[in-house]
C-alpha cells in the first residue's frame, strides 16, 4: 500500500531524492512537545468527541519528543559521517507506547477525564466518523492500529538518550489548547 495522502506522497518523493543523493532520511512518526499542533491536539479532540477506548486502546505507536528529535538531527548535522549514505532511520523512543497509555498520560497531564467505555473498533470508528467527519480513515488507523518502528540505531549513532518528555510540555499544551490550569511539575509520565 502506498502513501495515503498528498503530504505522504510528497514526503516519499523528497526521501527518494535525498537517498539518491546519498543523504540520510530521518523518519519520526508522532512528534510531541512545544510546537505540536497535530498529535496531542488531535488526541484531545478525539477523546472529547468520543470518550471511549477504541478496542481497549491496545494499539502500539512510536512517539518522539521534539527535543530528542532536534538533538539527534543536530548530532547528525554536525557529523554526517555517523550514518551510512542512503540510510533511512526511524526516530522514536525505542519503547512503544499504547494508545491507552498515551491517552492516559495526556488526560492526566491536562486534567481531562479518561474515556469511560470500551467499544469494538467498528462501533468506535462509526462514532468517530459522526463526531469528527474530517478525521480520515488513515488518520484513524494511526490511533487504532500498531504503528511502531524499531529505532534503536538512531540513538546508538547519536548518543542521544531519548526520554518520555510529555510532561515538559504541559504548560504549552494547556495554553495552545485553551485548557485552564496551573503549572504542572512531573518527574515522569508514561508517554
Amino acid at each position: 500500500m502506498g502513501p495515503a495522502s498528498p503530504t505522504s506522497r510528497s514526503r516519499l518523493a523528497g526521501e527518494r531524492l535525498v537517498l539518491a543523493a546519498g543523504g540520510t532520511v530521518l523518519r519520526p512518526h508522532l512528534v510531541h512537545g512545544p510546537g505540536d499542533r497535530h498529535v496531542v491536539p488531535a488526541l484531545v479532540r478525539w477523546i472529547r468527541a468520543v470518550p471511549a477506548w477504541a478496542a481497549g486502546g491496545v494499539a502500539r505507536t512510536s512517539l518522539v519528543a521534539v527535543a530528542d528529535l532536534a538533538a539527534a538531527i543536530a548530532v547528525l548535522a554536525l557529523d554526517p559521517r555517523l550514518s551510512r549514505p542512503g540510510e533511512v532511520l526511524h526516530v522514536a523512543d525505542p519503547r512503544p507506547v499504547t494508545i491507552r497509555g498515551l491517552v492516559t498520560a495526556v488526560c492526566g497531564l491536562l486534567d481531562l477525564p479518561l474515556p469511560a467505555a470500551d467499544l469494538p473498533l467498528a462501533e468506535h470508528r462509526a462514532r468517530t466518523r459522526a463526531a469528527l467527519p474530517a478525521l480520515t480513515d488513515h488518520q484513524y488507523s494511526l490511533l487504532t492500529r500498531d504503528h511502531w518502528y524499531e529505532s534503536s540505531r538512531i540513538w546508538e549513532l547519536t548518543g542521544v538518550l531519548p526520554g518520555r518528555r510529555l510532561a515538559e510540555a504541559a504548560d504549552w499544551y494547556r495554553e495552545s489548547l485553551g485548557i485552564p490550569g496551573g503549572t504542572v511539575i512531573a518527574s515522569s509520565d508514561r508517554a
